[in-house]
């Protein structure tokens, strides 16, 4: 009887402790973060699509800092190893005017901000990826428990070998309703093992386990109107072959998108590659490979 009144007092005592002390289990505290160091940051993603592209010059800010307006004079060189002429413009932003970037081709970037030290960086424009068959299994959601299933879409690839190569997939869907065609765009996952991260509607693989040869990556397609996917007739799958760096960046920025909101995620440093500044410069080689289903 003594024993279990000594273990009641004291899972009182306990209780009283836990109860009595105001923000036992949570509390608020002050942290003060050093004021980020000035400079200057550049945002070029380029592919080779297009004769037109943009970027961005600003100055750096700290997290939840407002934007301060670029009023500063700056000159953008851009290099090509092509001994291209470029008609480049630096009002509101990176403007260039040329043919397309091509494969293999060297770019280099140098932005002078009123006297401050260049902000530079180099990139090469990777091959195509080169596609060799697609297919698709489309889920069975007739049944109420397979309502939320993806497709499931495999493409074969030949992978270039000796060197490293980082791909971006997206997958559209070519639909026919009522006697009209329709694109549809869908967010994309995958369970295969050479999947990386998903990016806005890109996933993202590395070559690492298939260096050299043919492979063909599972998709996990996840169709933006459930209703549409009975009357698919075709494939638009986006391949982007991405440099390195333009790579790294896209998939830290998701990592750091993911983690937003998590106590226990690890600190997520955003890929840069700008000497003497901040920002990125990477390049993408995108072609579509359309298949008939």
């Amino acid at each position: 009887m003594n024993f279990k009144l000594f273990r009641v007092y004291h899972l009182f005592i306990v209780l009283l402790i836990f109860t009595s002390c105001d923000g036992f289990f949570y509390k608020t505290i002050e942290v003060e973060i050093d004021e980020f160091p000035p400079g200057y940051a550049v945002t070029c993603l380029w592919t080779n699509e297009s004769k037109v592209q943009q970027g961005y010059i600003s100055k750096t800010v700290g997290i939840l800092k407002p934007v301060i307006p670029l009023s500063d004079k700056v000159d953008f060189y851009l290099v090509s190893n092509l001994n291209r002429n470029w008609n480049v413009q630096t009002q509101d932003g990176i403007d260039y005017n040329g043919s397309p970037i091509s494969a293999g081709e060297i770019l280099s970037i140098r932005v002078k901000i009123n006297g401050a030290t260049d902000l530079e960086s180099t990139q090469t424009m990777p091959d195509s990826i080169q596609i060799i068959e697609a297919s698709l299994k489309q889920a069975n959601r007739s049944l109420g428990s397979n309502f939320d299933k993806p497709d499931i879409v495999k493409i074969k690839i030949k992978d270039n070998p000796n060197e490293k190569n980082y791909y971006g997939f997206n997958v559209l869907y070519i639909v026919e309703e009522n006697g009209s065609i329709d694109t549809l765009m869908n967010s994309i996952g995958s369970s295969d093992p050479a999947f990386d991260i998903d990016f806005s509607s890109f996933a993202l693989f590395k070559d690492e386990l298939f260096n050299g040869k043919e492979y063909t990556l599972s998709l996990e397609v996840f169709p933006s109107r459930w209703g549409s996917t009975q009357n698919v007739v075709g494939l638009i799958i986006e391949a982007h072959h991405f440099s390195r760096d333009a790579y790294l960046y896209l998939s830290s920025l998701a990592r750091s998108y993911y983690s937003d909101g998590n106590p226990f995620a690890e600190p997520i440093i955003v890929h840069q590659n700008i000497k003497n500044g901040y920002g990125i410069f990477g390049l993408a080689n995108v072609n579509r490979y359309f298949q008939k289903i």
